[in-house]
């Protein structure tokens, strides 16, 4: 480098101004270095840590041991007692379990027959001793228990019941008669004559004891015939049946047969 200088006059001028570049820049450099590593830059910086310190908690309670299988013993009941008031004796007595004194018995007694006479005393004037279960103030001597005030015993009888009879099918051999006593013929229908129908009307009726016809239907039947034969039939008066003298109800079928002359 130095040669380079001195021999300024043998060395291109641009090989010296490189080198005199370079000759500043590493004394700047040596320059730099010495004053970072005198302020310290070449040792570790240490990080200071805080630490603090924090008390422990206690660790929690252990859980219960568990019931023994089977069942244990049943807690004891945590209610209070209610404790009964205290009696004072000489303030407050029982009278029901003092035992009264003959005297004060005879003394109730008494009351009691006065009571019972005094409500004898209060009762009807002319009335009997111990009296008439069911008795009315001011009867009648003679009146029937139960009877009306002022009634006079003769009252409507009651009706008696209807008779009942027996029914029986035609041809049964106890019937004093064999054969449907007969109604008579109904009305020809002026419709029906009319409209020139001919026809067989079956009716079926039950014969009573009084020889009216109840019940009765028909068995074979035409609009222009039904309302007549039945209005017919219903006011119709038969002989009556009996057996081995004595009335009965008995079924006949009675045919009606319908012809233009």
């Amino acid at each position: 480098m130095f040669d380079s200088v001195l021999n300024r006059s043998h060395t291109p001028k641009r090989q010296i101004g490189t080198g005199a570049a370079f000759a500043i820049a590493l004394h700047l450099w040596l320059l730099a270095f010495g004053v970072w590593y005198g302020t310290g830059g070449g040792k570790e910086k240490k990080e200071v840590v805080d630490v603090t310190f924090v008390a422990a908690l206690p660790p929690p309670p252990p859980p219960p041991p568990p019931p023994p299988p089977g069942g244990g013993a049943k807690p004891k009941n945590t209610q209070p007692v209610q404790q009964k008031p205290k009696v004072d004796p000489d303030v407050y007595k029982d009278d029901s379990k003092v035992e009264k004194k003959p005297e004060e018995k005879a003394e109730e007694k008494k009351e009691d027959a006065k009571e019972e006479e005094g409500g004898q005393e209060g009762g009807v004037e002319g009335g009997v001793a111990g009296g008439v279960v069911g008795g009315v103030v001011g009867g009648v001597v003679g009146g029937v228990l139960g009877g009306v005030l002022g009634g006079t015993g003769t009252g409507p009888v009651p009706a008696a019941p209807p008779p009942s009879y027996a029914t029986l099918s035609l041809g049964d051999p106890t019937l004093d008669q064999t054969t449907c006593p007969s109604p008579g013929m109904p009305p020809y229908p002026q419709e029906a004559r009319q409209a020139k129908v001919e026809t067989t009307i079956i009716a079926r009726c039950t014969v009573e004891p009084s020889g009216s016809l109840s019940g009765c239907s028909l068995l074979k039947s035409h609009p222009f015939f039904e309302s007549s034969i039945k209005s017919y039939l219903a006011s119709a008066k038969v002989r009556p049946f009996t057996a081995q003298g004595k009335p009965v109800r008995v079924a006949c079928n009675y045919p009606f047969r319908y012809k233009l002359e």
